[in-house]
C-alpha cells in the first residue's frame, strides 16, 4: 500500500485518531484506519472520501444523503458489535467494518 502525504492533502482533518489515508494499488481502493472510541464514524468516512475525491470534506455532499450519520456513529461507538456497513457515497462504495476501519473503492461505470 501506497500512503498519501496526509489527511490535509483532501482538506481539512476531522480526526484525531489517523493522520493517513492508505491507497491500496492491488485493489484500487482507500483505507483509514481510526479509533471508534475516539473519533465518529461518520467523521471518519468523510475524511477517507474526502481524501479519496482530493475535496475538502466540507465540501461534500451530507453523508445523511447516503447513511443516516447518527446510526453510523452508534452502531460503531459499541465495543461489543461484531458487524460490517456497506453503502455507496458521491463515487465511493465504502465500507465500515467494526475495528475501526474504513474502505472507499471508486465507483466503475457500469
Amino acid at each position: 500500500m501506497s500512503q498519501l502525504d496526509s489527511l490535509e492533502e483532501g482538506g481539512t482533518i476531522l480526526l484525531q485518531s489517523a493522520d493517513e489515508v492508505e491507497f491500496d494499488e492491488q485493489h484500487e481502493r482507500y483505507r483509514v484506519s481510526y479509533d471508534p472510541s475516539v473519533d465518529d464514524t461518520s467523521l471518519a468516512v468523510v475524511t477517507a472520501i474526502g481524501v479519496a475525491s482530493r475535496t475538502d470534506p466540507t465540501r461534500l455532499p451530507p453523508l445523511y444523503d447516503a447513511v443516516d450519520p447518527t446510526a453510523l456513529d452508534s452502531i460503531f461507538s459499541e465495543a461489543q458489535n461484531s458487524c460490517q456497513v456497506s453503502f455507496r457515497y458521491t463515487d465511493f462504495d465504502v465500507t465500515v467494518s467494526d475495528i475501526g476501519v474504513v474502505t472507499c473503492t471508486p465507483v466503475t461505470a457500469e
